[in-house]
């Protein structure tokens, strides 16, 4: 079972989630969310065990296979740069 996080839970469609969610192949672990009403009620909707005040703090979890980087793709970069570098800690 592939064990993922999510950054940023407002940006994130209902495909993004469902898609790997459903398949039975994936879960969803963690969800960074700067927006804490938005994080807590993602996370409490979708049953999300795990959650993080920003992206930083998601992505030093050692426990995930994958990361969902649903933030506007200006602003994409810096999270798909951290994102391996994290995991290679």
């Amino acid at each position: 079972m592939l064990e993922f996080g999510i950054v940023r839970a407002g940006m994130l469609s209902r495909s993004g989630y469902d898609g790997p969610t459903k398949s039975g192949a994936a879960e969803v672990h963690a969800i960074a969310d700067v927006n804490e009403p938005r994080r807590k009620d993602f996370a409490a909707r979708n049953k999300v065990p795990r959650q993080f005040p920003d992206a930083p703090s998601l992505l030093r979890e050692k426990n995930l296979d994958a990361v969902s980087i649903a933030v506007p793709n200006a602003f994409h970069a810096p999270f798909a740069i951290a994102a391996p570098e994290a995991s290679s800690r």
